[in-house]
């Protein structure tokens, strides 16, 4: 019988870091058509690839967390688990966005479990970036605070190091970040200026685990926004040029739009620290616009 697991931590080969871990839900028969040619040819592909892929050696482990419901006719959402090492990494087509990727492993796949929880319950403890089906989890993200004490944890926080696992794994530094970000927009929302506290978030234009030398706490690479502001920032269905002007998807409804522009400001505030946080600004735009091609700048 296949054993069948709850989480990543429960399955030894996992373990191995770095790793990229690919979310292949074959919830539809159109993706399952798709995936399975792919995954009979010891292949997975069509995926969007952090940097650090690309650069990655190529025995690098590769765990697909592949859905089976469709496949093998069960009623119940089902997912096995294989890994296998990477052998080539090649460029496909990309109608136009950023590049797309096939991955090549050593054949076959090698099957190490089964679990009928989700990917994100599976992952459980490790920061994703959202709506993305690729992670990249590298050696920041593995083993033991337990053995870290005082100023070793205090020393990962201020080089950003995006750390490790204690009963969950947590982002080392995040809360000193967040009030960092706060402060230099005066606790008030970057765009609406609502100055309600329980409202506002500290957000990341560059994601944390995405972020390099430090940039993962650096207050510049954020914006205080309203929940709600946070969390369209982070889909892409919203986003601010270098100049600070509001980029919206046309797709929105005209109800979430008004919510949106309820405060009349489509531009963020003047802040003391505007040429820092440009830098961040053009990043962010620039990933948003190959995410999501349907943002328009929003006018008067």
């Amino acid at each position: 019988m296949d054993r069948t697991v709850k989480h990543w931590k429960d399955v030894p080969k996992l373990h191995k870091l770095p790793l990229l871990a690919i979310n292949v839900k074959n919830d539809t028969q159109e993706r399952l058509d798709k995936n399975e040619p792919l995954f009979k040819q010891g292949k997975a592909g069509d995926w969007h690839l952090p940097a650090e892929v690309i650069a990655s050696p190529k025995d690098t482990f590769v765990m697909l967390f592949y859905g089976v419901r469709l496949r093998d006719k069960l009623k119940e959402n089902r997912s096995i688990i294989y890994v296998g090492k990477i052998t080539r990494i090649k460029e496909c087509e990309s109608a136009g966005r950023r590049p797309r990727y096939v991955i090549s492993i050593e054949k076959p796949w090698q099957k190490v479990a089964m679990t009928d929880v989700n990917f994100k319950q599976f992952m459980e403890g490790f920061v994703f970036s959202p709506q993305s089906a690729t992670h990249w989890i590298d050696g920041r993200l593995a083993s033991s605070v337990p053995q870290l004490r005082g100023a070793e944890v205090r020393q990962m926080a201020r080089e950003g190091q995006a750390s490790v696992e204690a009963v969950v794994l947590r982002r080392m530094g995040h809360h000193q970040y967040a009030r960092e970000v706060k402060d230099k927009w005066d606790n008030r929302c970057a765009l609406t200026g609502a100055d309600s506290g329980h409202l506002l978030e500290a957000a990341h234009l560059i994601p944390w685990d995405h972020s390099g030398s430090g940039d993962n706490v650096n207050a510049n690479n954020g914006l205080c926004l309203c929940s709600h502001l946070h969390r369209m920032l982070d889909r892409f269905q919203i986003a601010f040029d270098g100049n600070g002007r509001l980029h919206m998807d046309r797709r929105l409804s005209t109800e979430t739009r008004d919510v949106l522009l309820a405060s009349g400001h489509i531009k963020l505030r003047e802040t003391n620290h505007q040429a820092e946080l440009r830098k961040f600004l053009d990043k962010h735009f620039a990933n948003a616009k190959l995410e999501n091609p349907d943002l328009r700048l929003v006018r008067r």
